[in-house]
């Protein structure tokens, strides 16, 4: 089974100044998300946490050749994303989509294959729609 999303953290140590606030904001101002991983297919929901606060991006689209958090001394691998829609507190909207964090992925591996995370998908959709 495929992944269906994708759900990295913002994290002090990788952030720039360390602080994930100020990465987030880097990205709401270039529309764009980024990881250390670089993505080939683009068939999955992206979503990142920050500060407990769930986001939900849509699909990633093409990957660009800039880095704007080239200031935490990491490379990272950017792409565009429609939008940094802010869900709200992890726990409310995964109650809210019907889930729990056992949805979520441990540690490191931030992919999803857990076909339960479609309801997340579906309710951030209606979201953003709203």
């Amino acid at each position: 089974m495929a992944s269906l999303a994708f759900i990295p953290t913002y994290t002090p140590k990788n952030s720039v100044g360390h602080n994930p606030a100020t990465d987030y904001q880097i990205g709401v101002d270039h529309g764009v998300v980024g990881c250390g991983l670089r993505i080939k297919r683009k068939d999955f929901h992206w979503f990142t946490i920050i500060n407990d606060k769930l986001v939900y991006n849509g699909p990633p689209g093409e990957q660009i050749g800039m880095n704007p958090w080239a200031e935490s001394g990491r490379h990272w691998y950017i792409y565009k994303v429609k939008h940094h829609h802010m869900l709200g507190d992890v726990d409310t909207v995964l109650a809210a989509a019907g889930l729990d964090r056992t949805v979520l992925p441990n540690s490191q591996n931030r992919w999803v294959k857990n076909p339960a995370i479609q309801r997340l998908i579906d309710y951030a959709l209606t979201q953003v729609a709203a």
